[in-house]
């Protein structure tokens, strides 16, 4: 089944081919490869106004069916800290 992953402004729709079985550990792994982020950024799945935290649980159990969206928060990785600016003299 297809479903629709998308951000909150909708700046950002991702389609993915999924199966009722799928966890929500896979379908976050198939928008971060999607997407090309690396691992150590967060992504965080909302369905019908509830943040799916629990991610051994799958579509099926959470009630995501055909054509169903899900709200994408995506929060990338902090770069490293930059080296602090030299002081003015």
């Amino acid at each position: 089944m297809k479903i629709v992953a998308r951000t909150v402004k909708g700046d950002t729709n991702v389609t993915l081919e999924v199966s009722p079985a799928d966890t929500i550990a896979s379908v976050k792994a198939k928008i971060k490869a999607e997407l090309s982020l690396d691992d150590a950024s967060s992504v965080k799945l909302i369905f019908s106004g509830k943040v799916l935290g629990d991610d051994a649980a799958s579509l099926a159990t959470i009630g995501v069916g055909e054509s169903d969206f899900l709200v994408l928060m995506v929060k990338k990785a902090a770069a490293a800290a930059a080296a602090p600016a030299p002081a003015a003299a």
